[in-house]
Parts: structure tokens; sequence; C-alpha cells
């Protein structure tokens, strides 16, 4: 992939060892298509893969690449439900500390990754930084709206009709919480 300025755009899902992304958009904005891109892009690495699809817009994707589609019904028992066992709010949290610093895993890769180069992990951390702000204020203190101060500069698409704004995110009302402060 190149930049408008001609130059290789290298992606990455990973800041150091943690790996997150998250693609929002309206209906019929391209998220599932941006999705099954990057999951193709996956491929080279050889990692496992799973992916929930709504719809069955991945479908041809997933046969394509080997993967296994299993197709669910509206209203069929699937026996899916990987969060049925936990209780409200329980999670499998693991804190330690470091040179007075607290650090939270919720898995134990996290917690190995953590012990073999403790000293990657010594800068300001996301959850420290925002903790307890709304996500519409997140998204302004780090630069994500366009010159209009209003539109959010990330796009599912190019259509000036429906472009996402600060106000769209700032209706979800989510706020940045704190592992660290729940335990």
């Amino acid at each position: 992939m190149k930049t408008a300025a001609q130059s290789p755009f290298y992606f990455n899902f990973h800041v150091n060892d943690l790996g997150h992304t998250l693609i929002i958009g309206p209906s019929g904005g391209g998220k599932t298509v941006v999705q099954n891109f990057l999951m193709a892009q996956l491929e080279k690495t050889g990692a496992q893969q799973i992916f929930i699809d709504k719809d069955r817009g991945a479908e041809i994707y997933v046969r394509s690449s080997g993967g296994t589609y299993l197709a669910l019904r509206n209203g069929a028992p699937t026996g899916f439900a990987p969060l049925r066992a936990l209780e409200q709010g329980a999670c499998d949290l693991r804190i330690l500390e470091r040179n007075g610093r607290r650090y939270a895993f919720s898995d134990t890769w996290g917690e190995q990754q953590f012990l073999l180069e403790p000293e990657r992990y010594e800068a300001q951390d996301f959850l420290t930084q925002f903790e307890g702000w709304e996500l519409s204020e997140v998204i302004r203190a780090s630069g994500g709206l366009r010159s209009d101060g209003k539109t959010l500069v990330a796009q599912p698409h190019l259509r000036s009709d429906n472009m996402w704004t600060i106000d769209d995110i700032q209706r979800i009302g989510m706020v940045i919480p704190n592992p660290l402060k729940l335990h």
C-alpha cells in the first residue's frame, strides 16, 4: 500500500506487544471489506483467526482462504456462548508490581511478555493517560479531527454526505476505565 506521497505505508496492528483494532462506521460503509483485507494480510504471519460474521459478509473470504465457515440461523440454537460462564464484571485480571507501579494483565501471554522485557512497559500507558475520559475527548486530544473541528479524520468511506463526527462518538458515551482501579 502506498501513501498519497507514493511512499510505502507499513500497517501494524500492534504497539509494542499489544495488538488492538477497532473498525467503526455506518451500515454499508465497507467495514467488512476492510476487515477481510486486514485478515488476508494477517495470513502472511500465520496468525490464528476467528471471525464472527453478521449477515455472511465474510463467507467468501473465509472459504477462499481455506477457513471453516459455520453459518448460523436466526432462532436456531448454536451452543455458542463464550461469555456465558462469566459472572457480571468478572475477569481473570492479574496485577503485578514493579518499581512502585502496578500493571494489569488479562492473560498469561501478556504477563509473560512483561516479565521478559518489563522496561518496554515503563512509558505512560493509554489507560493511565486517559482514565475517566470520554472517548470523544480522547479523539480530540489525539488530533483525530479535521480542520472543521467536528469531522473525524478516519472515515470508512469518502461520501461527504455521511461523514462521522465527534458528536456521533459522543453519543456512544464510552468512558475509558482503568482496570487497576477495579481491583
